[in-house]
């Protein structure tokens, strides 16, 4: 790649800025259809506005050190796992109906056996199945376009999907505390929210600088 192209597909694009990303949550839980709930429509419409911040965890290599293996006194790290970071955390501002908070407890709820997280009919707390409870939470970022609208790659809203995240198996771990303060007159009500899953892949919709075809 010449050095005047490089130049040009770097100021087209410009830097990434961590402003515009979208959050689905999955319509129902469970593997196979095992589940009976699942995340409104209307939960992932309110997230794309009042997801405050999301971090996508690390991945990496876990490594074992071995000695000598072709020189002596040399130690090479061999790779031996890949290691999906955990959890994967947003915050969230929540509304006055309480939405999201609600629809997080819900889900969080349906770990445990006809309601019983909730203590409102027993108290003795009994799991549900794996299956029943876990799905599939998608996170996309958004850029501005290089050029037209009509290039590939660019989603209903204008903007380009460069990339994008699926999370095996999730399901909500944590339901951070709600922090109410009458002194708060003019601060939103937010909350964390942290997920475990089993892992995750990378959607890569675009392979390179100067190769604007959708992957």
């Amino acid at each position: 790649m010449g050095t005047a192209n490089l130049a040009q597909a770097l100021l087209n694009r410009g830097v990434s800025r961590p402003t515009l990303y979208s959050v689905k949550m999955p319509s129902r839980w469970g593997n196979g259809g095992a589940g009976t709930g699942g995340v409104d429509n209307t939960i992932n419409e309110y997230l794309d506005l009042f997801c405050k911040n999301i971090r996508v965890p690390e991945g990496r290599l876990d490594v074992v050190q071995a000695n000598g293996q072709e020189h002596m006194g040399v130690t090479r790290e061999t790779p031996q796992n890949f290691i999906y970071g955990k959890p994967l955390s947003m915050t969230v501002i929540e509304n006055s109906d309480f939405t999201i908070y609600k629809a997080m407890r819900d889900w969080i709820e349906a770990t445990g056996v006809e309601g019983v997280i909730n203590q409102s009919r027993q108290r003795t707390i009994r799991m549900s199945y794996y299956d029943t409870f876990t799905g599939d939470i998608e996170l996309y970022k958004y850029e501005n376009p290089n050029g037209s609208i009509n290039d590939a790659g660019i989603n209903n809203f204008g903007y380009k999907q460069p990339i994008g995240w699926r999370f095996y198996r999730a399901y909500p771990i944590s339901i951070g505390a709600l922090d109410l303060s009458s002194e708060a007159t003019d601060t939103p009500l937010t909350f964390d929210i942290d997920f475990t899953y089993e892992s995750y892949s990378v959607i890569k919709f675009k392979r390179g600088l100067l190769d604007d075809v959708a992957g």
